[in-house]
Parts: C-alpha cells; structure tokens; sequence
C-alpha cells in the first residue's frame, strides 16, 4: 500500500519502515491526514500530537473542526490519532508543556474537553484513539490501514 500524507502536515509520520508500505506520497487530502492511494474514500486518520492542539481543535477552531469531521463523513473508515494517552487529555492544561501563566488563562479543562470529545465521536462517528506516544499511534495507524484494507475484501 501507498500511504498518502496531507501536504500541510508539520511533523509527518514516516511509514517506510513497515513492510507493507509500499511508498508515501505527500499530496493535499480532503479529510484527516493520512489516507491510502487509491482507497481514499475508504479510510481518512486525523493526527493529533498534543492535548494542547486537541484544546485548540475542540475550542477556539472548534468551527473549523467540526467541518473537518464533516468532511470525515465521506470516508469508510474514519479515527482521530491522538500521540498521548487519555489521561493527559483529562489533566489538560497540567502537564501539556505550556508555561503556568498560559495554563492559568485557560479556560477549558480536561473533563470539558473528554465531553467534547465523545460528543464529537458520537456526533460524526468517528472514533479518537488515544495512544501512549509518537511511535505507538504511528504503529496504530498502520493496523487501521491494514484493517480498513482486510475488511474492503471480505
């Protein structure tokens, strides 16, 4: 399989160490971040690296967002990759990085921002997965694709 990468990501995964990726190719896709060649309509993942970004996605680009999951809706198979486990998302904005007089300013909270999430992926039926780091969701990604690829042939 070809992996296509959206051409605005920042910091892109790298599949070429998996054997059954047969190349990645940076090119603009309508939804999410990844995709695979060929198959675009049957899968879509949306990488999150940091609560922090989560936060913005689900608060003040909270429009911007849920047209993203919008655009999700043409897709088979649909997951938002988060690089950090839940309970980072729960502790937001402790532990995000962010210096404490910007985690003083903040206003969304942990507990809000799991609400938002599981409405969201209630909403538009798309499933957020939450992995321990970088590498792990990296990993996860490629099960979704070879996942997403079995079950088109069944």
């Amino acid at each position: 399989m070809i992996i296509i990468q959206d051409t605005r990501e920042k910091k892109p995964w790298s599949f070429a160490g998996f054997e059954e990726c047969g190349g990645q190719h940076v090119e603009k896709v309508d939804a999410g971040d990844y995709t695979i060649q060929g198959k675009e309509s049957l899968i879509t993942i949306d990488r999150k690296q940091t609560p922090a970004e989560l936060a913005n996605n689900l608060g003040m680009y909270r429009e911007r967002f849920a047209a993203e999951m919008q655009r999700m809706q043409n897709f088979t198979h649909r997951y938002v990759i988060c690089e950090f486990p839940y309970e980072k998302l729960l502790m937001f904005p402790k532990g995000s990085g962010l210096p404490p007089h910007t985690q003083r300013k903040i206003r969304a909270r942990g507990p809000w921002l799991a609400t938002q999430v599981q409405r969201l992926s209630e909403a538009y039926e798309v499933k957020f997965l939450f992995c321990a780091n970088r590498g792990e969701a990296q990993e996860r990604a490629m099960e979704l694709f070879k996942e997403a690829l079995e079950s088109e042939k069944q």
